[in-house]
């Protein structure tokens, strides 16, 4: 139910109508509902269920009539066992079908040409079915006024009734998408036993992607996220994943926080939104610290914080995963791995750093290994499994050495220690027992030397030592150094010079000759390969780019009435258009910043722009001109573009910010020309983004009534007995009445719960559209806790679900994975039509094309 309304109103060439008068509902269907004991307010009463519990177990608000999956999900198949037929009436046409069983149905008006022409009706049949559907019954019956969306006199006589049952949906496509290309920051390279280069990188604060290439840089799969079926068999899949039950199924879920950031090392802990003039920083961090020794094993290793679920080896401060494979390779979802770095020995032996330490332990047991005799300098009375100081060592004046920052290490042949501080030029080297050798920050080359500054990867293999680090002579380029001889006097071999966003090493010798693998080697979104031909460099080629027609972290998404694809492409500061199949490719030269949202208006004349701090803006369609119509200030933290509806008024969702609060933000309305026309037309707790509907029913995305940004501890809650964390527990898809209303309070028409995550307890956070709508009043809200879109009706009875966590890579017919299902990492942009439903795989960088199919399709003339 798209319509000028609506987010998805910005989809489809029906943008141009205007709502006729609803649908009447047949006289015996409004009868037999006000016979079967709805409340005051025609509502179906909510099921008993245990409330949710502080932690100091005092409730929670959470909504006034709340709806699970359960309810209304999974069922049988119905199917339509009679109709439809259509009877000419004095006031309309009379229209009839039954379905076998309760199951959600679709009707609609087609017009000689095969569009439709008038949106009758959507929704769940039975004990909740929406109007204008009569509730319990298999048998309906609805009244057509002769009219179309519009209101203007429909061709009766060449127009067609359609009934579908079984909403079922199918990848159309990927727009966009290019998994040749890898993401705008490489954060991690690994190299396996096959030669195959594993390249780890991320486009925004979320988890990575790991795709693997040949030794020729040809692409081969995406290894993370990787299919759902390759963990069946994975012994210890329960201490590597939080899992949830959907529908009987088991799926892994991610840790339900509301804030979706990477934790990096001690210098800076976290990180928001990814800046593109601080690549330098974002591509430093090893946020997948994945390690492939010699024989094929395969080892994961990250952090183990306080906040993570219950887990084996709870008592250790790290979490050390052994893969059982490469083939099919799988990768952890949502662990938050430290960019200080580890590596491992020929030996079985790993050293990780981590607040100023470096511990050795043993890689099959995770047993410390006491093997140190030296911290540094300093001498141990007995051997010990750890060297260097922790900070508040380090400032009580401990013996010992300050080891770091440590953003890289290795281990050479002779058991010697390379660690690059990030405070130092050059590396460190430590002799196996501890004992610190001395810093290398220069090496004889011919007949000169070669100065290293900043040193950005390190990689010990054979009898060679590779180095990548800044040039003091040009901050234009990186020089990748090839070094021989002791690891604390080594000499130069030879030079390569590589951009100078050159980050991570990995070196492939499982075959003659030997590779060096270099990320960010030629700018962003790049990774390149160096042959070594011995005593000289060989050729120098580079991977990816950010040349289109590909995108790179596409957010905000709009459709015109010519069905194209408008994507702003946050990596170019760009909006891209591309014809509804994606051939076409038009990205236009209007620069834009922090663009959240877009919506076509209801005549398709204008495109509405929430820009972040900058405001709603309207463009024209070519964005040529653009004029600010609703400023920050006057309270606004920050503002969320929602909809538009049929008088062409916009709804903007209002940060209020502040600790303590008992709503965050507000939703308030606009006329068209941005005068505030009504505030505080719905309040939230915690909301963000939202929908509205034709009537100005408001949809939104919002959570239980809780402080999630004072208290730490209010991510976790009691139901019952049972713990419950932030996130798709927690997080509603609230609809409010015509007119608006207040959270569990006048106007809030019910919540459903299980949708995730709402956007955070602040506004500069509110950077996704989690929800939308079509013209058939389908609602299309992302679960993103579980890697999927749930569709609605306006009663909020669950339809379907479309995703599932993946890839897609491994999917098809012919594939060892035959499921159907669409492999979704991050699905976030929502926007529909009456065919297609569109949104953005975030971290995969593409958008996603789903067609809306059904089951069972039945036509009958009138």
């Amino acid at each position: 139910m798209t319509d000028h309304c609506s987010i998805a109103c910005r989809v489809l060439p029906a943008v141009r109508r205007r709502w006729a008068p609803r649908v009447v509902f047949a006289a015996v269907a409004a009868m037999a509902w006000a016979a079967h004991g709805a409340d005051a307010q025609g509502q179906v009463p909510t099921p008993k269920r245990k409330p949710l519990l502080s932690t100091a177990g005092k409730p929670v608000a959470e909504g006034r009539r709340i709806i699970e999956d359960r309810e209304s999900y999974p069922r049988a198949p119905g199917r339509v066992v009679e109709g439809p037929t259509a009877v000419r009436k004095e006031n309309g046409v009379a229209i009839r079908f039954a379905l076998s069983s309760y199951d959600d149905v679709l009707v609609s008006i087609v017009g000689p040409e095969g569009r439709i022409v008038r949106h009758l009706a959507h929704g769940v049949l039975g004990e909740n079915a929406p109007e204008p559907f009569q509730k319990r019954s298999l048998a309906q019956g609805l009244l057509w006024d002769g009219r179309d969306d519009r209101g203007k006199p429909a061709p009766v006589d060449r127009c067609r009734v359609r009934v579908r049952a079984g909403l079922e949906a199918r990848l159309e496509r990927f727009i966009g998408y290019d998994p040749q290309r890898i993401g705008l920051y490489v954060t991690d390279l690994e190299t396996d036993p096959q030669g195959r280069v594993y390249v780890a990188t991320i486009n925004a604060p979320q988890q990575p992607v790991v795709r693997r290439f040949d030794r020729d840089g040809k692409y081969l799969e995406t290894v993370f996220p990787p299919n759902p079926e390759s963990l069946k068999g994975l012994a210890n899949a329960g201490d590597v994943y939080d899992w949830d039950d959907c529908d009987g199924r088991r799926v892994p879920s991610r840790i339900g926080l509301h804030t979706n950031y990477i934790q990096g090392g001690p210098w800076s802990p976290w990180y928001g939104h990814i800046q593109l003039n601080t690549p330098e920083k974002i591509s430093e961090w090893r946020n997948l610290s994945l390690r492939i020794l010699p024989d094929g094993s395969a080892y994961l290793l990250g952090t183990n914080p306080s906040w993570a679920p219950a887990r084996r080896g709870k008592d250790r401060y790290f979490n050390l995963y052994r893969l059982p494979g490469l083939d099919p390779c799988w990768m952890l979802e949502r662990m938050r791995f430290y960019s200080q770095s580890w590596t491992a020995d020929a030996q079985g032996h790993a050293y990780w750093f981590r607040e100023g330490k470096l511990t050795k332990f043993d890689l099959g047991s995770g047993k410390p290994l006491p093997h140190f005799r030296f911290n540094g300098t300093m001498a141990y009375d007995e051997p010990q499994a750890t060297i260097g100081l922790t900070a508040r060592e380090a400032r009580d004046g401990a013996a010992g050495m300050d080891l770091g920052p440590v953003k890289d290490l290795a281990v050479d042949e002779q058991g010697n220690l390379l660690m690059v501080n990030e405070r130092k030029k050059g590396y460190q080297v430590f002799r196996a027992d501890g004992k610190y050798l001395g810093d290398v920050t220069e090496a004889p080359l011919g007949a000169g030397r070669v100065a290293m500054g900043s040193v950005a990867g390190i990689r010990a293999v054979g009898g060679a030592l590779y180095v990548l680090a800044d040039d003091p002579a040009d901050r234009q380029s990186k020089i990748l150094l090839k070094l021989r001889g002791p690891a604390d006097s080594p000499h130069g071999v030879w030079t390569v010079r590589v951009g100078p966003l050159g980050r991570h090493l990995a070196v492939d010798a499982t075959r003659e000759p030997v590779l060096v693998w270099v990320g960010n080697g030629n700018g962003l979104a790049t990774f390149s390969r160096v042959v070594d031909r011995g005593d000289a460099p060989g050729e120098v080629k580079h991977f990816g780019a950010l040349a289109p027609p590909a995108f790179f972290m596409p957010e905000a998404l709009a459709l015109d009435g010519q069905g194209r694809v408008y994507v702003y492409d946050r990596a170019r500061a760009r909006v891209v258009r591309t014809d509804s199949d994606g051939a076409g490719w038009h990205q236009f030269d209007t620069e834009l910043e922090d663009v959240q949202a877009m919506i076509f208006d209801r005549h398709q004349a204008a495109l509405l722009m929430d820009r972040r701090d900058h405001g709603l803006w309207r463009y024209d369609p070519e964005l040529k001109e653009g004029k600010r119509l609703v400023s920050l200030g006057e309270g606004r933290r920050s503002i969320r573009l929602g909809g538009v509806d049929a008088q062409g008024r916009v709804y903007l969702s209002i940060y209020l910010g502040g600790q303590g609060r008992e709503t965050y933000s507000r939703v308030d309305r606009f006329d068209s020309d941005g005068t505030l026309e009504r505030e505080g037309y719905c309040t939230l707790f915690l909301g963000g983004t939202l929908a509205v509907d034709r009537q100005g029913s408001v949809y939104a995305m919002d959570a239980a009534q809780m402080n999630h940004v004072s208290n730490h501890d209010a991510w976790t809650y009691l139901r019952g007995t049972q713990p419950v964390r932030a996130g798709s527990k927690t997080d509603y898809l609230v609809r409010f009445a015509p007119g608006g209303g207040t959270r569990n309070g006048d106007g809030e028409l019910w919540c459903h719960l299980g949708v995730s995550p709402v956007q955070g307890g602040c506004g500069r956070c509110w950077d996704q559209t989690l929800v939308t709508l079509d013209d058939h009043q389908r609602i299309y809200a992302a679960d993103r806790d579980h890697f999927h879109v749930k569709v609605f009706d306006t009663a909020g009875n669950l339809v379907t679900r479309i995703g599932a966590w993946g890839s897609n890579d491994h999917n098809g017919p012919s594939s060892r994975f035959p499921t159907p299902e669409i492999g979704i990492s991050v699905p976030c942009n929502l926007t529909a039509t009456d065919e297609f439903l569109y949104f953005t795989d975030r971290e995969l960088a593409r958008v996603v094309k789903v067609r809306l199919e059904y089951r069972q399709t039945e036509e009958t003339a009138l």
